[in-house]
């Protein structure tokens, strides 16, 4: 249930890790919902 409730809680907030120039960053999209998902 944990697991699932943290891919869930990611999910919502549209967290995305993006790799730049060798460097990871974690950008949030805070969307509305996760239709566009």
């Amino acid at each position: 249930m944990l697991a699932e409730e943290k891919a869930e809680e990611e999910i919502i907030y549209g967290t995305v890790n993006v790799q730049i120039n060798g460097s990871q960053f974690r950008r949030v999209l805070e969307l509305p919902n996760h239709n566009l998902l």
